[in-house]
């Protein structure tokens, strides 16, 4: 934030290193920064609770964002510190669930992914009773033990319903893996890269996504 012409003429000189073009804008001081998300479409939809992501400085920085917390420069948001639910009041806090929800409907922001549907979230079951379920399609478990694992590319057979379980922080334990294949789960593998559970799930449904368009 440039406090007087002076730390102005540094930043623009500083922007113009990156691209010949630089947006400016006015700061708004002592601001807050809310997060709340919104699952649904434009017939129903529901906010999430609201967050205040706690900057490091006047504002919620790059820094903040894309680098903190990680020597790599990969972790920001995921390491930032946070408050969850935010210091609101309840009123303020139902203005902000009910603002998201109105601006998501009206500009149609399920469609931004091309997705006319919203994905279903089911409630927790017990791993050994979910595994024991007539499921229909394939049924693939990824984990990072030795052993036999093609690609789930080369596995998925388009058209068809797939299943595919992504294990917690640390992997499932051996004794799951088993209890799963003894179950008709085929052992896969997304790839030589290790990832964390969320980043394995959205690659597996990529995966299945990009195959089926064919």
């Amino acid at each position: 934030v440039a406090k007087d012409k002076e730390q102005l003429h540094e930043a623009l000189e500083y922007a113009f290193t990156f691209g010949a073009k630089v947006l400016v804008e006015r700061a708004i001081m002592n601001l807050r920064e809310i997060n709340c998300a919104v699952l649904g479409d434009y017939e129903e939809a529901e906010a999430s609770e609201c967050e205040e992501p706690i900057s490091s400085d006047e504002i919620l920085s790059y820094e903040d964002k894309y680098v903190a917390g990680s020597k790599s420069g990969s972790e920001g948001m995921r390491t930032a510190r946070r408050e969850l639910p935010a210091n609101l009041t309840p009123e303020r806090r139902e203005e902000i669930r009910q603002m998201a929800v109105k601006t998501f409907q009206v500009l149609n922001c399920n469609k931004q992914s091309l997705k006319a549907t919203k994905p279903v979230l089911n409630e927790m079951t017990d791993f050994n009773k979910f595994i024991t379920r007539d499921i229909e399609g394939q049924k693939f478990i990824a984990h990072c033990y030795e052993g036999e694992k093609p690609l789930l590319k080369d596995v998925i057979c388009p058209g068809e319903d797939a299943l595919v379980l992504i294990g917690p922080e640390g992997d499932f334990s051996e004794e799951e893996v088993k209890k799963a294949i003894a179950n008709g789960f085929q052992p896969i593998s997304l790839g030589k890269s290790r990832l964390r559970t969320e980043t394995a799930a959205l690659v597996a449904c990529h995966t299945m996504n990009l195959l089926n368009q064919k």
